[in-house]
């Protein structure tokens, strides 16, 4: 009986790919390196990142621009960007957690409320979604938070953190399950995900991982006040059209619809009139 072998043999000596490079050449060169001959019915294999390297084809995100940056001790670049991370995670899960909050029961009752789900259960599941709406911009920041550690090679932060963050929700829930009920896991995710938010902001500001832009101030003021304007009219809008939202409406979810996109034109208009709204801004590159 003939056996056949795989080998499965490593080339060592590469480079970090840039477009620059030469795949090609570089894989030739790396083998005269490495003492290897090539045979017949070799198998090279070649990840596609590196394919997607060397063709620049890839995305550039702003960990991998942070990165580079703080590799090359452009440290006011890499501040900056950092700023308009957590600015434009602000921008977008603000109004996400108060149209949560506000309109919750709306919500859970235009998409389940067609008999499937009794009125009792609408309220149950819209208590447990306006307190995860309470943590929507705990949940980004800390993703921003995260990465900016991740961006300097610090891997044992984040774990540290994610770790008491995991611990307080499981404490919480607990703790407070029989008293409250199904309802206390939304609430131990949301204060959990913010004290993970504190132990972030605390330590990025105690090593000097972040500094915070005057501007930021400005732009937070300014979003703050955007959000009250939308929260506002999404709260009258709902009361005015709460007869078409009710349990009873069969029409209730394209009710919901037209409002939420009007909402989110007017946020948007209003935070372009501030200046808040800039894609070129956002640009990391």
């Amino acid at each position: 009986m003939i056996m056949n072998n795989i080998s499965i043999i490593p080339i060592n000596n590469l480079p970090e790919f840039e477009p620059k490079h030469d795949l090609a050449d570089e894989i030739v060169k790396s083998f005269s390196s490495n003492n290897f001959v090539l045979e017949d019915k070799d198998v090279i294999v070649i990840t596609q990142k590196i394919v997607s390297k060397v063709e620049d084809r890839l995305i550039k995100n702003d960990h991998e621009s942070i990165e580079k940056l703080i590799k090359n001790k452009k440290n006011i670049q890499a501040n900056k960007i950092q700023n308009k991370s957590l600015e434009l995670s602000l921008l977008l899960s603000l109004p996400a957690s108060l149209a949560l909050i506000i309109g919750s029961e709306e919500i859970v009752n235009a998409l389940f409320g067609y008999g499937s789900f009794t009125e009792n259960d609408i309220i149950q599941t819209s208590t447990a979604l306006m307190y995860f709406g309470y943590g929507i911009p705990a949940f980004a920041v800390l993703k921003i938070f995260a990465n900016f550690f991740f961006a300097r090679g610090n891997t044992m932060t984040p774990f540290k953190v994610s770790t008491i963050v995991v611990i307080i929700n499981i404490a919480i829930s607990i703790l407070f399950f029989k008293q409250i009920g199904f309802v206390i896991i939304p609430i131990a995710t949301t204060l959990s995900t913010w004290a993970g938010v504190l132990c972030y902001l605390y330590i990025l500001l105690k090593i000097k991982y972040l500094k915070i832009a005057p501007k930021f101030y400005i732009k937070f003021i300014k979003i703050v006040f955007s959000t009250s304007i939308m929260s506002y009219v999404f709260h009258y809008s709902l009361n005015y059209f709460a007869k078409n939202l009710s349990y009873s409406s069969d029409y209730k979810i394209l009710y919901l619809l037209i409002i939420v996109i009007f909402v989110a034109l007017l946020y948007f208009l209003i935070c372009y009139f501030f200046k808040i709204l800039n894609l070129k801004s956002f640009r990391t590159n």
